[in-house]
């Protein structure tokens, strides 16, 4: 870690205050003896346990591990400093919510936690974000030093903040050779090759990068992220085109983030973006005489609030954690205010306008500009739907 301490540079770890990380292969390189005993490890521990836990879970229904023998990708020691951390105004040193390199991630304690040893440093843990579904405890830690975690490259995670001491982890990313007889239907290649259309995606225009993320998706049609950003960009266009081209495209980003659900559950920014995607839908159509294409407006309504509100659930689950994904919620209850608005529901759109403020309040955004753009347009929104509100009940007053 001194080593590494004049050279912050970084593949995988965020070079956050309280972070630091030395790569394994640097270290072996200069000394032959940890390289062989690492070997050792490798072959005698780490590759048969990882083989024996994916084979138990293929038998319930998951993938096959790969035919071909096991190998790093690349391993890393990443080193949590919570107090450089807190001193540096952080909540503690942590990585935000992410995935691996390779297929299979080893995550390798190297200290004692505080519950064990006096000494031992305060939070941290792999944050899963898979376990936010439920009434489980999301963060995890191997049970005792040299004790691992063990989880598959797309299965996204973070590591939650360690708020004192210090925590060391050596974490190995594994894949897999080419074996004799190879068959190009093994998982590893479609699984490498769509986080590398991906990740070159990220650098392209968008009328080269959907097709770029179209490929991945097709390559490894099971990671939830393809999906995911696929939708996001197809949204993303111009929402003043009124062609059936465009229209096609905020379709196909509408099915592809719904698709993104229910591969991740739990994938908080998912839910929220497919709630963002339904209502520009909505929008669109109303505007380019479209309403007749869309669903009714029941089952609108439901999908809306259903994606909104699992949103806010686990996105409140890891900002509780120190793992928030950042997605802005005072802009999904205002989405779900203006969509009942637009149904004409104007008690339930005002319950929604409502929770914009404390929202706010509670992200500490209530100073920023765009914060009190958004509370103009509220309170205007909130004008007009308690004015139809009270029509309506007048209304039906003189009815009866």
């Amino acid at each position: 870690f001194a080593r590494a301490a004049e050279t912050k540079k970084s593949r995988y770890t965020m070079q956050y205050e309280g972070n630091s990380e030395v790569h394994l292969d640097d270290l072996c390189a200069g000394d032959p003896f940890l390289k062989a005993r690492m070997d050792m490890i490798l072959q005698e521990r780490v590759y048969p346990l990882v083989r024996a836990a994916f084979s138990e879970e293929a038998g319930s229904g998951g993938d096959e591990p790969p035919m071909g023998p096991l190998c790093v990708y690349d391993s890393i020691f990443v080193r949590y400093n919570g107090d450089t951390a807190k001193a540096a105004g952080r909540l503690g040193a942590s990585q935000p919510l992410h995935q691996d390199g390779g297929i299979y991630s080893v995550n390798i304690a190297l200290n004692a936690h505080q519950d064990d040893d006096d000494k031992g440093f305060t939070g941290g843990g792999t944050f899963l974000e898979a376990l936010t579904v439920g009434n489980g405890d999301h963060v995890q830690r191997p049970i005792a030093p040299g004790h691992a975690i063990i989880h598959k490259t797309t299965q996204r995670h973070a590591g939650a903040p360690t708020t004192s001491g210090v925590r060391d982890i050596l974490v190995i990313f594994l894949t897999a050779r080419r074996p004799e007889m190879a068959n190009n239907d093994e998982i590893t290649w479609g699984i490498e090759r769509a986080m590398r259309l991906q990740s070159i995606g990220k650098e392209l225009q968008r009328d080269k990068l959907i097709p770029s993320l179209r490929l991945a998706r097709q390559n490894d049609p099971t990671n939830s992220e393809v999906p995911y950003w696929l939708g996001v960009h197809l949204i993303q266009g111009d929402m003043n085109d009124p062609s059936d081209e465009r229209w096609e495209e905020i379709c196909e980003g509408v099915e592809s983030l719904s698709m993104s659900t229910l591969l991740n559950p739990a994938d908080a920014r998912a839910h929220y973006h497919l709630g963002m995607a339904l209502s520009a839908r909505h929008k669109y159509a109303m505007r380019t005489k479209r309403a007749h294409l869309l669903p009714s407006a029941k089952e609108a309504a439901e999908s809306l609030i259903k994606a909104f509100e699992t949103a806010i659930s686990l996105e409140g689950k890891c900002v509780q954690a120190g793992c928030e994904n950042g997605i802005n919620l005072a802009a999904a209850f205002l989405a779900l205010g203006d969509f009942m608005g637009r149904l004409k529901n104007f008690d339930k759109a005002i319950y929604y306008l409502n929770q914009v403020e404390d929202t706010l309040g509670q992200a500490g955004d209530m100073d920023k500009t765009w914060a009190h753009a958004m509370l103009q347009e509220v309170n205007s929104m909130l004008d007009y739907c308690k004015d139809e509100s009270a029509k309506k009940n007048e209304a039906s007053l003189v009815i009866r």
